[in-house]
């Protein structure tokens, strides 16, 4: 599922030394090395995936794959409380020496206790830097767009249906369609439910540096994310609260994370919600007295959107801007867009 170049990785066998390895073998191998590289940055993984990726390492190093790098890299992380894997002991009365590894998660959390800093998300442990200047691609083919519902605007009857997020109204008709991770991520929350238009899946992605991405009205997702999902109840009609994912699961930029959209989305005007949110800090939104009276309901929420329209690759914000906006009232109207 993994998009874009991909090293080779060759296999170092009796059989046949230097063989090169199978390209199933080698996008996994591929993408091993970018998860773990992630992790390294952000400090640490999660216990259950860290035993995942070293069983799927052991299967690699079975075929005859190196895996020394993937050994290397797995070595340098922080595992929860658990202690690192000892060494054989040498003889009494020597001991060996204990290493405490401190888990640092790889993604962000609403937590309540900041308030009194007015600050909603917090990450254990210190970030890694954001690449920057941070820009992200759009998640769809912008051939295939024919509208933009403008992020950071009123969407209903008042300041209750403030959309931070914004969305794509796409070509009528199309209903299969490939969205991409615009940066490497972890799929760290789901909401699966049903609607008006059936099954609806909503996606919530993190980068450890504190970007967050994600959208809504999915209908048909690629087998690793469906795996992934799978295992999350379904919630009733109109619950759209979300469920974590525990371990997140990790994403490669240009990585396919949904295939379509819900089965029975309005054929005319087929589309789907996308937001990106910056949880390091509040947007410059929520200084203006105005806007905090308006939409200060919901700060965790209403304070952290962006307008991912700045985000996108020059050649594709002109081309985005270009489009009308996709709400009937508010058209290109946005609290974050100016």
């Amino acid at each position: 599922m993994y998009t874009g170049s991909q090293e080779r990785v060759t296999l170092s066998t009796d059989a046949d030394q230097g063989a090169e390895q199978s390209p199933e073998k080698a996008q996994t191998a591929s993408a091993l090395r970018s998860e773990l590289e992630m992790a390294v940055k952000s400090g640490g993984i999660h216990p259950l995936r860290f035993n995942d990726i070293e069983l799927e390492i052991n299967t690699l190093a079975a075929t005859g794959a190196d895996v020394s790098e993937l050994r290397a890299l797995l070595d340098k992380l922080a595992v929860g409380s658990e202690t690192a894997p000892k060494p054989t002991p040498p003889p009494p009365p020597q001991q060996p020496a204990e290493v405490v590894r401190t888990e640092t998660k790889p993604y962000w959390e609403y937590n309540p206790s900041k308030t009194e800093n007015w600050h909603y998300w917090a990450r254990e442990g210190s970030p890694p830097a954001c690449t920057e200047p941070i820009i992200l691609a759009s998640p769809v083919d912008l051939s295939l767009v024919t509208a933009i519902l403008y992020p950071g605007q009123v969407r209903g009857d008042g300041p209750k249906d403030f959309k931070p997020h914004g969305g794509f109204t796409l070509k009528a008709g199309i209903k299969s369609v490939e969205l991409r991770a615009p940066m490497d991520g972890y799929l760290t929350s789901v909401a699966k439910f049903t609607d008006d238009f059936g099954l609806h899946y909503g996606l919530t992605f993190q980068n450890p540096c504190g970007i967050q991405f994600g959208g809504g009205h999915f209908g048909a997702l690629p087998p690793d994310i469906a795996a992934v999902v799978d295992k999350v109840p379904l919630k009733g009609y109109g619950e759209s609260r979300t469920e974590p994912i525990l371990p997140p699961y990790f994403v490669k930029k240009g990585q396919v994370i949904v295939t379509g959209l819900q089965e029975k989305a309005n054929p005319e005007r087929p589309g789907f919600d996308w937001g990106v949110a910056d949880l390091r800090d509040e947007n410059s939104a929520s200084k203006d007295p105005r806007f905090q009276s308006l939409y200060g309901y919901a700060p965790w929420n209403t304070y952290y959107g962006v307008c991912w329209l700045d985000l996108l690759p020059p050649e594709q914000e002109s081309i985005v801007r270009s489009f009308p906006g996709g709400d009937g009232k508010q058209g290109k109207n946005s609290e974050y867009c100016k």
